[in-house]
């Protein structure tokens, strides 16, 4: 059998085999004299681990403590409240100016087109000789039901 890995002997001293594969581990170590030595070493550091044999000195927390810590760092300064809402106040007024300045040129040109296409039917129908512009109107609501479109 090949020497076993630390990982094996960490494991064996932890209690993660079942019994057979610890006999084989055992078997092996009363064969093996460098898995041995090194299976004694682990064994040795685990119960170091379980029972130190120093104990710190009693202001040792407060040194692990304040090694520890994180240093504090300074804050600048909280925006204040105010600034953020003139800012957004600004904002709105702006969207507000522009949007609005759009949808008035828009709406403008809409109106400007629909007049030139009424006037244009308009002259037409006067042209044709069918009447004046009162009687056009009368005849658009006629045919609209009564309604002005």
């Amino acid at each position: 059998m090949t020497c076993l890995t630390d990982e094996i002997l960490m494991a064996y001293h932890n209690f993660e085999f079942d019994d057979a594969t610890n006999k084989k581990i055992e078997a092996h170590l009363a064969e093996c004299k460098v898995c041995s030595e090194r299976a004694s070493f682990f064994k040795s550091l685990h119960d170091e681990w379980e029972t130190p044999s120093v104990s710190p000195p009693s202001h040792f927390a407060a040194i692990v403590l304040k090694e520890t810590q994180k240093p504090r760092i300074q804050h600048r300064r909280k925006p204040r409240i105010y600034l953020q809402l003139a800012c957004a106040l600004v904002a709105a007024i702006l969207f507000l100016q522009f949007n609005v300045a759009v949808n008035i040129r828009n709406i403008t040109l809409n109106v400007v087109n629909y007049t030139d296409k009424a006037s244009s039917k308009a002259e037409k129908f006067i042209k044709n000789g069918k009447g004046d512009v009162n009687q056009y109107i009368h005849e658009k609501r006629k045919e609209n039901g009564g309604k002005n479109k």
